[in-house]
């Protein structure tokens, strides 16, 4: 299977998950409002694009009392060709661990490699 090396905005097509309540900002691609059986964003124009976005609390809730359903989430990810894992928080956030949370920085980072 190959893949575009370059994408036009006004070609692709970007199915935002139904249930996602902040969905993101994809611009300057269309989007529609969809439901995805994996992830919460792809691409309708080929169907090997999959976007798993996390909150860092979510990822933090996700470490902590309900891994099953983030492994199963970036399980389900590796079945496409071009996966994210996209998590709103930066690297250094994490590492510094300055959450009310009692999961650890090590936890949250060791869950994400």
């Amino acid at each position: 299977m190959k893949l575009k090396s370059k994408l036009d905005g006004t070609s692709v097509t970007a199915i935002l998950d139904t249930r996602e309540q902040l969905p993101l900002d994809l611009s300057p691609l269309r989007t529609e409002r969809g439901t995805l059986d994996t992830g919460d964003d792809a691409n309708a124009s080929c169907d090997h694009i999959r976007i798993e976005r996390e909150s860092l609390d979510d990822l933090l809730g996700c470490v902590r009392r309900d891994r099953e359903r983030f492994d199963r989430d970036v399980m389900q990810l590796l079945a496409y060709p071009v996966r994210v894992l996209l998590i709103e928080a930066t690297w250094a956030e994490i590492e510094q661990g300055n959450w009310r949370s009692k999961v650890s920085a090590e936890a949250v980072i060791g869950s994400l490699l």
